[in-house]
C-alpha cells in the first residue's frame, strides 16, 4: 500500500511539473505567466502574437522581426518596447493593426456614448455609435436602446447611420440592428491560408461573440433600410455595413468608407497592452471579398440623410 501511494506520489509530481513547465513554454500564448516576463521575452511574446498577421509570409516580416530584437536588446522596460512593436504590427498585419498602450486602454474602456434613436414622419433614425471595450452589460444596454426602438411597428422605413463610426466591436453594432438582417451566414472571415469561418446570426445572436448579448427576438422585414456611410466609418463600422450589403431593399449614401475592411484579432500582452492584429480578409454575402479597401455607396451624396430620406418617403407613398 505504502509503494502504491509512493508510486502515486511520484506520478502526480510529474503532472504537476509537466504542467508547469508547459505553462511556461507555452502559457503566454493564453497570456498566462508563471512570473514576470524579461523585457526579451515580453518582445518575443509579442512577435510571436504578431505572426499570425496576414502579411508574415514575406521577406519584410522576416527583416522586421530581426530589427525589432535588436533594438530592444538593451531597453529596461516593456513600455520602452511599445513604439517599435506598434510598427511591427503594422507590417505583420497591414494598416489597420496596431497596439493599444496600457493607459489608453484604461481611457478606452468603458468611455464611449450610446446610439441615439428617434422617429419623425414615419422613418426610425438610429445613429449606431462607436463602441469598444466594454463589458456584458454595456454592450447589452448598447443592444436594447436599439432593439427597443425596433419593437414600436409605427415606423414604415428605416435610416442607419453609421457616418463617424470609427469602429470598435462589430458584435454589439450588428447585434441591436439584427432584427432588420435574416438569420444565417452574413459574413466569412477569410485567413491568409484561404481558410474561412462563418458569422452566422441567428435568433437574434452572432456565433463568435465573446459574450452572451442578444437582440430583437423577431424580424422586421420588407421595410427600406437606408445606410449613411462616409470616410470616416471604418473598421467595425464598416462590418455592420457590409452585413446589409447584398439584401433587398437596401441602399447605401454618402461618401465611400476609411477602408479597414478586415478581420482584427484582439491579443493581450502582460502589460495590460493590446495588440490589433489583422489576420484575414473580410467576404461579404454577394461574395465580394475585401482586404481594406472601401465601401462604395450606391448614392454619392453630400447631403446623405436628406437623400435616404426623400428614398424612404418615395417608396412609403408607392407602397400606400
Amino acid at each position: 500500500m505504502k509503494k502504491f501511494s509512493k508510486i502515486l506520489l511520484i506520478l502526480l509530481a510529474l503532472v504537476i511539473v509537466l504542467t508547469l513547465l508547459f505553462l511556461y513554454k507555452y502559457g503566454p500564448n493564453f497570456n498566462i505567466y508563471l512570473f514576470p516576463p524579461s523585457v526579451e521575452q515580453y518582445v518575443d511574446d509579442a512577435l510571436t502574437k504578431m505572426n499570425n498577421g496576414i502579411n508574415t509570409h514575406s521577406r519584410e516580416w522576416n527583416e522586421t522581426k530581426s530589427e525589432v530584437c535588436d533594438v530592444t536588446k538593451n531597453m529596461k522596460s516593456y513600455e520602452e518596447t511599445h513604439d517599435i512593436l506598434n510598427k511591427a504590427s503594422k507590417v505583420a498585419g497591414g494598416k489597420h493593426s496596431f497596439l493599444i498602450m496600457p493607459e489608453e486602454v484604461k481611457e478606452i474602456s468603458h468611455s464611449f456614448d450610446f446610439p441615439q434613436v428617434k422617429t419623425e414622419d414615419d422613418i426610425l433614425y438610429i445613429k449606431l455609435t462607436p463602441i469598444m471595450l466594454a463589458n456584458q452589460e454595456e454592450s447589452q444596454k448598447y443592444v436594447d436602446i436599439v432593439t427597443n426602438s425596433l419593437r414600436n411597428d409605427s415606423f414604415k422605413g428605416v435610416i442607419i447611420d453609421l457616418s463617424n463610426n470609427t469602429g470598435g466591436d462589430m458584435y454589439p453594432m450588428i447585434t441591436s440592428v439584427s432584427a432588420l438582417i435574416p438569420d444565417g451566414k452574413i459574413l466569412v472571415y477569410k485567413n491568409a491560408a484561404g481558410a474561412t469561418s462563418d458569422i452566422v446570426l441567428k435568433d437574434g445572436k452572432l456565433n463568435n461573440s465573446f459574450n452572451s448579448i442578444v437582440g430583437l427576438d423577431k424580424k422586421i422585414n420588407d421595410l427600406p433600410v437606408a445606410i449613411i456611410i462616409n470616410e470616416m466609418t471604418g473598421s467595425s463600422g464598416e462590418m455592420v455595413a457590409l452585413s446589409f450589403r447584398g439584401l433587398d431593399n437596401i441602399k447605401f449614401f454618402g461618401k465611400e468608407s476609411a477602408g479597414y475592411t478586415s478581420v482584427n484579432t484582439q491579443m493581450n500582452l502582460y502589460d495590460g497592452a493590446i495588440l490589433q492584429l489583422t489576420t484575414g480578409s473580410i467576404v461579404d454575402r454577394t461574395g465580394k471579398e475585401y482586404l481594406n479597401e472601401p465601401i462604395k455607396p450606391d448614392i454619392y451624396s453630400d447631403n446623405p440623410m436628406a437623400d435616404a430620406t426623400d428614398w424612404i418617403n418615395g417608396i412609403i407613398s408607392i407602397q400606400r
